[in-house]
């Protein structure tokens, strides 16, 4: 079963600079997709402004 990578913020407050451990990579297998639904992949993210 394919596996699933996904950045999350950590337990606890959140400070005004990030740093490393304010971040936590997690990882759980894909849900199968039920009735009507699809599964996708994300390729490419932008966070431009402008968009």
């Amino acid at each position: 079963m394919p596996r699933d990578r996904h950045w999350t913020l950590a337990d606890g407050a959140v400070p005004s600079f990030p740093q490393p451990d304010t971040f936590v990579l997690k990882e759980r297998a894909v849900p199968a997709p039920g009735p009507g639904q699809a599964l996708t992949r994300t390729i490419y993210v932008s966070l431009d402004p402008y968009q």
